[in-house]
This record gives C-alpha cells, sequence and structure tokens, in this order.
C-alpha cells in the first residue's frame, strides 16, 4: 500500500526530467492493471518458487546492467502492441506476486529493446503506479479476516507500517529521481545494478 502514494510522487519527478514515455505508458496501462489483478487472484502461487524465479531473474539482470555494453539489444525497439501487452502483463502479474514495484523487471526489458536508462527509469515508476494500486487493493481485500496479522491491518497491508513509511518515501523520491538525472548512462546503470543484486541476494537468504 506505500508503494501508491511513492510511485506516484517518484512518477511526477521523473515527469519533470522529461523521463516518462507517456507513449508507452498508455499502451502498457490495460495490461499491466490486468496482470496486477490476476496476479493477487492467484493466491495458490508458492512464495518460494517465485522468489527463487526472482532471485535468478535479479542476479542475471544485474550483470546484465553493471557489465553489459549500451549497445547489447534484443531488438532496437519495442515489439507491436500485442507483444508490448504480453510484456506488460507478465511483468505486472509477477511483481505482485513477490511484491515489488515492478521497476526490477521494467527497466531491463526496456533497455533491452533500445530504450535510455533514464527514461527506461522514469516509465518504470509511473508503471509502478498502475501495479500498486490494484496489488494493493487486492491484498487489503484478499487477507480481510485472515487469522495472525498485526493491529491495525487491512487485509494483508499494515496501517501503522504505511504510517510510518510512506512520508519518508513520498519526501525522498523526487530526490532520488533528482539524482538518477544527475548520473551518466553507465553510472545509472551501475546504481540499478546493484539494486537488483541487493534485492536478489535478499529473496535468496530469505529462501535458505
Amino acid at each position: 500500500m506505500s508503494m501508491i502514494p511513492t510511485s506516484i510522487r517518484s512518477a511526477l519527478a521523473h515527469r519533470k526530467h522529461g523521463a516518462v514515455d507517456t507513449a508507452l505508458l498508455r499502451l502498457w496501462a490495460l495490461p499491466a492493471l490486468s496482470g496486477a489483478l490476476v496476479a493477487v487472484a492467484a493466491a495458490w502461487a508458492k512464495g518460494p518458487v517465485l522468489m527463487t524465479i526472482f532471485a535468478v531473474f535479479a542476479t542475471l539482470a544485474a550483470l546484465h546492467m553493471a557489465l553489459g555494453k549500451d549497445t547489447w539489444r534484443i531488438a532496437q525497439q519495442l515489439p507491436g502492441r500485442i507483444g508490448q501487452s504480453v510484456m506488460a502483463f507478465v511483468i505486472a502479474c509477477v511483481s505482485v506476486m513477490i511484491g515489488i514495484g515492478g521497476g526490477a523487471f521494467t527497466v531491463p526489458t526496456l533497455t533491452l529493446f533500445g530504450h535510455p536508462v533514464h527514461r527506461a527509469v522514469g516509465t518504470a515508476a509511473a508503471i509502478g503506479v498502475l501495479i500498486a494500486i490494484p496489488g494493493a487493493i487486492g491484498f487489503a481485500i484478499s487477507g480481510l479476516g485472515r487469522p495472525l496479522r498485526p493491529p491495525y491491518s487491512l487485509g494483508y497491508a499494515n496501517l501503522i507500517g504505511v504510517a510510518l513509511i510512506v512520508p519518508s518515501t513520498v519526501i525522498a523520491a523526487p530526490w532520488g529521481a533528482a539524482l538518477a538525472h544527475k548520473l551518466d548512462r553507465k553510472w545509472l546503470r551501475r546504481a540499478f545494478a546493484l539494486f537488483l543484486g541487493a534485492t536478489g541476494l535478499k529473496m535468496a537468504l530469505s529462501l535458505m
């Protein structure tokens, strides 16, 4: 739930730098929303399996972002409407199942299809809004009445945690966006690789 205001603040900050691809955002909106809703409905999915998949993906993506060249491409541009719709659906679905904002999948995907890394990061922040809203609502509803939840929880969302986290993340989001746009391509790729590597390592350790 804390992802909603944080993603909105981050997306607006990146938009000020002209780094949000609005045409792509419009195309990805419905598939991303659909993927997030499907993920919420798929409560049967096994957490350890998903975390293992993400840990492997995050490690490979981190190596690519840190060591790969800007010229490495799957293609020079994104596929057509159907291909992009599938990509958006899968990214949103897996992101919600794992509990991440979507940038971990969106940024490497867009850069492999020729998007500049700054624009990929900004667009991923906006896509995070599309993923966060249905994800938060879905998990709040699906967790209603579940046992062993901490006090002041709305479904699987803890309102105390949201109240403590949101003020700092909303304040810090524009700082992160400003810093991202001050870094050149190489260092932004390395910074994102560090984020991916740390996240993948954390999930791998949680499986042990």
